[in-house]
């Protein structure tokens, strides 16, 4: 019973993730796009291989430059 329950609990923990300040997370579904999260700090989603998350820092610009010498 205890070993089932730590392997439950165990499978849950699986669906726990935490986001930084600036960050947002995609939840997919099966594969799917489910939702998308922007709350910061610890969040929850049903355990993995149901859902999986991705974390994406949207705060950050990202320059390149074409055409500059060196």
């Amino acid at each position: 019973m205890i070993l089932a329950l730590g392997v439950i609990a165990g499978w849950t923990s699986t669906g726990l993730y935490k986001l930084q300040l600036g960050e947002e997370a995609v939840i997919l579904r099966l594969g799917e796009h489910q939702r998308s999260v922007t709350r910061e700090g610890w969040n929850w989603h049903w355990p993995e291989p149901l859902e999986y998350d991705k974390p994406v820092n949207t705060q950050r610009q990202r320059t390149h430059l074409f055409g500059a010498e060196a």
